[in-house]
């Protein structure tokens, strides 16, 4: 029988589990060589991650070191368990980098001193920054405007986008603001076709801000993806 502590670890790493998102019109080739086995699922003949193009190419940063993960070992699982979100982040961060640079926009680095920071609470001061921060030519050549684009990995091609995430994306966008409408940008895995919407955050004084929801579809390549995302943020 497990202690209470390893019971505990166990579980906490079950609920960090994801399954990417898939488009079961779509058969997806079987998943050879996966070194890590699904627990406490049942089979359902669904593959995962494996068939989702965009994040085996550009999700390899986070992989690095891993050689072996999808050599054929004759074994087979129904899903590989990777902690999905720091993953999808992982792809999102490269993604719109290679979006941005075509038109002259970079990343921001982590290390820019760029963060927002909260001061006058108990304990020392906090910071945090979206998940990608570019930096994009304006109409002035002198002047370049931050764009704050965050990672979601959630449906939020069958959801609405939950108020928390609203109102983080409201901070990025106010945090991050230059002259004209406050922007921040949301990506989430889309299977099946890229897609987007618009956000209009209002107040009783008027807007308050603007948040795009760009859909990645996961079936693309990272070419695709990239030219596709470079043409909706710049």
């Amino acid at each position: 029988m497990d202690s209470p502590r390893l019971a505990f670890r166990r579980a906490r790493r079950r609920r960090r589990t994801y399954r990417f998102p898939f488009d079961s019109s779509r058969s997806l080739p079987p998943l050879s060589g996966c070194r890590s086995q699904v627990r406490g699922r049942r089979p359902s003949g669904r593959r995962t991650w494996c068939g989702c193009l965009l994040v085996r190419r550009l999700g390899g940063v986070l992989l690095r070191g891993v050689t072996d993960l999808l050599t054929d070992q004759g074994t087979t699982a129904d899903g590989l368990l990777l902690a999905m979100p720091a993953l999808w982040e992982a792809v999102v961060r490269r993604l719109g980098t290679e979006a941005v640079g075509p038109h002259g926009g970079h990343a921001v680095s982590g290390g820019s001193g760029v963060g927002i920071t909260v001061r006058g609470d108990l304990g020392n001061a906090s910071a945090f920054r979206p998940d990608l921060l570019p930096s994009l030519p304006g109409h002035d050549a002198a002047q370049r405007t931050l764009l704050p684009v965050d990672a979601k990995y959630k449906r939020y091609d069958r959801h609405g986008v939950s108020s928390d995430d609203v109102h983080q994306l409201l901070t990025y966008s106010s945090g991050y603001a230059s002259a004209g409408p406050t922007l921040a940008v949301i990506v989430h895995p889309q299977p099946g076709g890229h897609a987007q919407r618009t956000l209009q955050v209002r107040g009783p004084t008027g807007l308050l801000g603007v948040i795009p929801v760009l859909g990645v579809d996961t079936r693309a390549t990272p070419e695709q993806a990239a030219a596709w995302t470079g043409s909706v943020l710049c």
